[in-house]
């Protein structure tokens, strides 16, 4: 599979908190970190995240292996580009 790009864009806003406890997703950890990261930053505009090929000497495995392994190296290469966006942060 190719390499795939993303470009992640961020907009802190009062609104978005109202929007989020009416979806009750206030209840989700992931909530604290969006509350936390739209205290330290205001804007995150287009930052790119690499995610990287799919080189396997196997391809042919059984489908739930597979989907597995895919969901996993996504998974790792998205990470990765979140750990090195927060990491270029300036406070």
């Amino acid at each position: 599979v190719s390499p795939v790009r993303l470009f992640i864009s961020f907009r802190a806003s009062d609104d978005a908190h109202g929007l989020l406890n009416d979806l009750m997703i206030s209840k989700l950890p992931i909530f604290a970190f969006v509350e936390a990261a739209k205290a330290m930053v205001t804007n995150i505009d287009r930052a790119p995240i690499l995610l990287s090929k799919i080189d396997w000497e196997q391809p042919f495995l059984p489908r739930d292996e597979l989907l597995s392994r895919v969901y996993k190296h996504y998974l790792n290469s998205v990470l990765g580009g979140l750990y090195r966006l927060v990491g270029s942060l300036e406070f």
